[in-house]
């Protein structure tokens, strides 16, 4: 006989905040990933690497290790190179990175590692066993100048942008563009895996693929330098030379560009474009500029050629290694027959040979793909206008043509989307983003 409660309807719930499709399709491809696909995502190495080619990366090191390596010299050298890899390695790169969340710190770590190399040459080969000393000396030396070049420079100017704490604000552009290209599938939460592992990663290349080009040279005893490895050591010093050419190209840019867009006299809208101009593109293609004209990313292609000059170089080496394994001075009394030896050979040997090729196909993957050409261009063509053309007009990352190599020469890679550069000047950049862009084109 009561009369009913007046119930007043709920407000309706407030209206979700809009979200971009770039917002709603992370999170949407998240939801629809599989267990299997999710776990390839942490596994992945590199950014256009095959998973057999993981699969490579992955078990190399135990095989290199657990074979007893190309001689047993060259083992006790590399066991040595991983001890003193993870005590840098574990200070200066892994506890930095998990506090900050910062990946850049692998750009101090990893040429510290090259540098520590060389100077193991010098001082602990001699130590362990016999090589021929001419070999050992000019192995160590592109280890130690390598190193000595990057991690100078990385000391100097992460210094100079942190008032010599090392404490960044935010990452360089290239490892901004990778947590994005992570967050389009996996949740930001697990941001901090993925750089431990990436930075293990780079460990892990110090420990077993970097150094088997050096571990074979240093305890060599073959006296004097045969057609290919003059060849390799040539091909090093001039890649390292016009490496340096390179970057000296850029700081005269950057000084020409910055004194040329102050001048007075200019009209605010032709001081504007020569802040956004384009090493290697009109008006910066001059005889001054040529390397930058004959490719977007020479520093980064001569990188990688000083590389396939050392793996040139050790190759010698590694032959001499495996026939000494199958043919030991005692085959004939060992009672092992061809086949045993050829495995044991192999055992010993095939690891190395698969360290250097990993060496090669990880850094081509990421100097243009992960870390590289990619991420530099992703943040230029939002930021400069004209870079566009110059994707156009210029390749990559070779200097000449290479057939059967696609040469990226369309704009807007590596998105490549025609409209990537509109969408991003509407919608607004940040100015970290703006100013990280800029600063990674400059210092590619």
């Amino acid at each position: 006989f009561l009369p009913a409660p007046v119930r007043t309807p709920p407000p309706p719930p407030p209206p979700p905040a809009a979200r971009t499709s770039r917002d709603s399709a992370p999170a949407a491809a998240r939801g629809t990933m599989t267990f299997s696909t999710r776990l390839a995502k942490c596994l992945e190495i590199g950014a256009n690497l095959h998973p057999i080619e993981w699969a490579i990366a992955y078990l190399t090191p135990l095989l290199l290790y657990l074979g007893g390596g190309p001689t047993d010299d060259a083992l006790r050298f590399m066991l040595f190179n991983a001890a003193a890899q993870l005590l840098l390695f574990v200070p200066v790169v892994q506890i930095p990175a998990y506090i900050y969340g910062r990946l850049t710190y692998v750009d101090i770590g990893w040429p510290s590692g090259l540098l520590l190399m060389g100077l193991n040459g010098y001082v602990l080969a001699p130590q362990i066993g016999p090589g021929w000393w001419p070999r050992r000396v000019a192995v160590s030396t592109c280890y130690f100048l390598h190193g000595l070049r990057m991690t100078a420079g990385a000391l100097f100017l992460f210094g100079k942008k942190t008032n010599f704490t090392y404490v960044f604000k935010e990452d360089l552009p290239r490892y901004q563009y990778a947590k994005v290209r992570w967050e389009k599938d996996m949740p930001s939460s697990l941001w901090w895996y993925k750089i431990q592992h990436d930075t293990l990663q780079q460990c892990t290349a110090n420990c077993a693929f970097l150094v088997c080009p050096l571990a074979l040279a240093l305890f060599d005893r073959e006296k004097g330098f045969g057609a290919l490895e003059l060849l390799g050591y040539a091909t090093w010093a001039l890649s390292w030379a016009f490496e340096n050419l390179a970057d000296f190209q850029k700081l005269a840019y950057l000084d020409d560009s910055k004194r040329r867009s102050r001048d007075p006299s200019l009209p605010a809208a032709e001081a504007k474009a020569l802040r956004l101009s384009v090493l290697g593109h009109r008006p910066f293609d001059g005889p001054k500029y040529w390397l930058w004209t004959r490719c977007r990313h020479p520093n980064y292609f001569f990188e990688w050629m000083a590389w396939v000059g050392l793996v040139a170089a050790a190759a010698p080496s590694l032959a001499r290694a495996f026939s000494a394994a199958l043919y030991p001075n005692n085959y004939r009394r060992s009672g092992f027959g061809f086949s045993a030896r050829l495995l044991g050979a192999l055992g010993r040997c095939g690891p190395a040979a698969l360290g250097m090729y990993i060496c090669l196909r990880f850094f081509y993957d990421c100097l243009l793909h992960w870390t590289g050409a990619g991420p530099a261009e992703h943040f230029s063509v939002r930021k400069r206008p004209l870079y566009r053309e110059y994707q156009r007009a210029t390749r990559c990352f070779f200097p000449l043509e290479v057939p059967l190599v696609d040469h990226h020469r369309r704009p807007g890679w590596p998105d490549d989307s025609e409209g990537a550069a509109a969408a991003g000047a509407a919608a607004g950049t940040t100015a970290g983003v703006g100013s990280g862009s800029d600063r990674k084109h400059k210092g590619d």
